[in-house]
């Protein structure tokens, strides 16, 4: 008896889960990039980590150029 109360408020939750998703399906697919995003160049090319672990280096796309960028790893917002 223990094992079917279990198993049916496992099933319980798991149809609440099921049915309360139908709404927000719709809102997903609402928030799905544009195709052709995935289609495009990408913006960051050729990331490193200096041999040490503190610095970083990579290749960004900007204005049609690439460009170097390197930084601390260790602060995110440099």
């Amino acid at each position: 008896m223990k094992a079917l109360t279990r198993f049916s408020g496992t099933l319980i939750i798991l149809a609440s889960i099921w049915l309360g998703t139908g709404a927000s399906a719709d809102e997903a697919r609402e928030m799905l990039p544009p195709v052709a995003d995935f289609f495009r160049n990408p913006q960051v090319k050729s990331v490193e980590l200096s041999p040490d672990g503190e610095h970083f280096a990579l290749l960004i796309s900007l204005d049609r150029r690439m460009q170097l960028a390197v930084g601390p790893s260790n602060e995110p917002h440099a």
